[in-house]
């Protein structure tokens, strides 16, 4: 804190990993105020960068009229324990893919089996698709044309097809406007050709899919500096570093106060703290079938502190078994130093038939602030 109150500008970029603990909200109120009290906002090379999300679409534009919500929402951390709790009207069919990404995993099978249809979209038998009543097969991303945009930068670009359509598949877009028509609401405003559909959107922000293929181009609403005027969304129209909303929305103090990750509180049984973090060679559970990525990552793979694995009569490359009291996953074990003592490392996104996903251990347990998913809260133990 010393040092970053006397350095100008300064910048604090977070990861993604901080928040997904149940006191997470708590965490990243307390550090993004730190750019606040020490001069570093509104300026340039200042500030407190999480990700960048300017160049989003307002998906609402491409609707005829402002669309009437008639829906309960459920956060993904408590989809298990809610999914068969919908009342008026029960919940009885869902249109989903969540295994292998939604903690509890093992619970969540057993919540959907009380459901009376399921529905998958996908290229692939997922693991989701094991259990569907119906199977949609839908466009790979090779095989339309799109607009992409990023986390990381503020350009919007395109990403033309590459290949022609396998047999009868439909790009998703084509399956959701067939589902409208069939439940017999007008669909006459939703162009049924895909670039059409883009090209529509695109039109309403002066862009069009052929300038896209020129070069990509800047959003032409970004901003460069967050809050150059110093105008802030708040009820007082300041950075506040008391919070009215923190307690009345979110039952926390109004100042960030620490506590105690909940997983903390667990049996002596399970002493591991669990980290899932993302692959480097599949956007989670994507690419799997791809045989070039898969030399390089040829399974789930633990890794775990040299101390830890010599108190449990492990070594180097053993086959072992993760488990506490939701389930258990099975991997190949990796000693590293760079892993701290009572800390173990997964990535998450693998299948059943490959030793299974680590949200098989996780919780149904959502964080302190924004129904977040409390991935982090994790205890295991291995054998």
């Amino acid at each position: 804190m010393e040092l970053f109150k006397t350095l100008k500008p300064a910048r604090i970029i977070a990861g993604i990993g901080l928040q997904r603990i149940s006191n997470g909200g708590e965490t990243i109120r307390a550090i993004s105020l730190i750019p606040a009290i020490t001069g570093n906002i509104g300026i340039s090379g200042g500030g407190w960068n999480y990700a960048n999300l300017q160049s989003s679409f307002d998906l609402n534009l491409l609707l005829p009229d402002p669309p009437k919500r008639i829906r309960k929402p459920i956060p993904i951390g408590l989809l298990v324990s809610e999914l068969t709790e919908v009342k008026d009207p029960a919940l009885q069919m869902a249109w989903i893919n969540p295994l292998t990404f939604n903690p509890n995993v093992n619970k969540l099978k057993v919540a959907m089996a009380k459901l009376d249809f399921i529905v998958v979209v996908d290229q692939f038998i997922t693991d989701t698709a094991k259990y569907a009543d119906l199977v949609l097969p839908t466009k790979t991303m090779f095989e339309q044309t799109d607009v992409v945009l990023s986390y990381w930068h503020s350009y919007i670009q395109i990403r033309d097809k590459v290949i022609e359509s396998y047999e009868d598949t439909r790009p998703e877009t084509w399956i959701y406007r067939k589902l409208i028509e069939r439940m017999g609401y007008d669909t006459s405003w939703i162009p049924e050709d895909t670039e059409k559909l883009l090209d529509k959107h695109l039109n309403k922000y002066g862009l069009s899919l052929d300038q896209l293929r020129e070069k990509p181009i800047l959003a032409r609403w970004v901003s460069f500096i967050a809050f150059e005027d110093y105008k802030f969304p708040t009820i007082s129209g300041k950075i506040e570093l008391t919070s009215i909303e923190a307690e009345e929305r979110w039952g926390l103090t109004s100042v960030p106060h620490y506590n105690p990750p909940k997983g903390v509180k667990t049996n002596l049984r399970y002493p591991l703290h669990l980290i899932t973090i993302h692959p480097k060679e599949r956007i989670h559970s994507q690419f799997r079938y791809n045989q070039r990525l898969n030399t390089v990552n040829q399974g789930p793979t633990l890794r775990m502190n040299l101390d830890d694995a010599e108190i449990r009569g492990l070594k180097d490359e053993d086959r072992v078994v993760i488990f506490n009291a939701h389930g258990e996953v099975r991997a190949k074990l990796k000693i590293s130093e760079k892993v701290r003592p009572g800390v173990v490392i997964m990535e998450e996104g693998w299948w059943e038939n490959e030793g299974g996903s680590p949200d098989l251990l996780i919780k149904d347990r959502l964080t302190d602030l924004g129904y977040g998913t409390a991935f982090n809260d994790c205890f295991v133990e291995v054998k």
